[in-house]
């Protein structure tokens, strides 16, 4: 006899997944297939999360590499902005955050986090501060943080966060000097040049001011315009790009 590959308490009760039998649940002393359970026949199941409603009874399940509602008896895929890097990444837990959203650990990509209609929010990884890309579990404690497990470290973390770690993909390159926002947008001077913060990209990214190429120590507004005290002097930055 085949063993249960994964088991999970949602709404408390006890669901396991089975390859040979599909997804299954509790019921007295016996585990028995639950309604349309036969649906994840060969399909390791990794998670089992309620999203329901006052009016509307659905869950989010999630495979080693597919998500899925399930509602009625009924598996449909779930339709979202990350299935294809789920496809590569091995799915090995799921939760729900304090915001609604939800966490995604996986084996290969660190942690995925999405809205309950399937947007991408944010990618937790190498490249933003975790240790390595594999997450084996998630836990989150009294105060609404996140504790992953990762392989050989444990690491913690609050989402949603009033402060972003910027890495090295962020493109800031030299010692940070100064930050201003003007119109809503940030800009950052540093040893070597100005940058703005390209609000258009899921995760932080910055972009050179155009036609400057040295230090940049403070910027000011002047009614609509931007200035920016630099080595060469001071510019007025117009469309993210520097006077002569």
């Amino acid at each position: 006899k085949e063993a249960y590959t994964d088991a999970f308490m949602v709404n408390n009760k006890l669901y396991a997944s089975k390859s040979e039998l599909g997804l299954m649940t509790l019921e007295g002393e016996s585990m028995v297939v639950i309604p349309g359970g036969e649906q994840m026949i060969d399909k390791s199941v990794k998670f089992m999360l309620s999203i329901s409603t006052t009016t509307n009874h659905e869950f989010l399940v999630g495979t080693e590499t597919e998500l899925y509602l399930f509602k009625d008896g009924a598996f449909t895929p779930f339709e979202n902005e990350v299935s294809e890097l789920l496809e590569q990444s091995f799915i090995n837990e799921a939760v729900i955050l304090p915001d609604g959203n939800i966490a995604i650990a996986t084996f290969r990509s660190g942690l995925i986090v999405i809205d309950k209609e399937g947007q991408l929010v944010q990618i937790l990884s190498t490249e933003s501060g975790l240790l390595n890309k594999t997450v084996n579990g998630l836990h989150i404690d009294s105060n609404g943080s996140l504790w992953m497990a990762l392989n050989y470290e444990i690491s913690q973390t609050e989402i949603p966060s009033p402060l972003t770690v910027l890495a090295k993909s962020a493109n800031l390159e030299g010692t940070m000097l100064t930050s201003y926002r003007h119109n809503k947008t940030l800009y950052v001077g540093t040893f070597l040049d100005a940058y703005y913060l390209d609000e258009e990209n899921k995760e932080p990214y910055f972009r050179k001011v155009t036609n400057l190429n040295t230090s940049s120590w403070s910027f000011l507004s002047v009614g609509k315009e931007l200035l920016v005290a630099t080595g060469t002097g001071i510019h007025k930055i117009i469309k993210n790009r520097a006077s002569e």
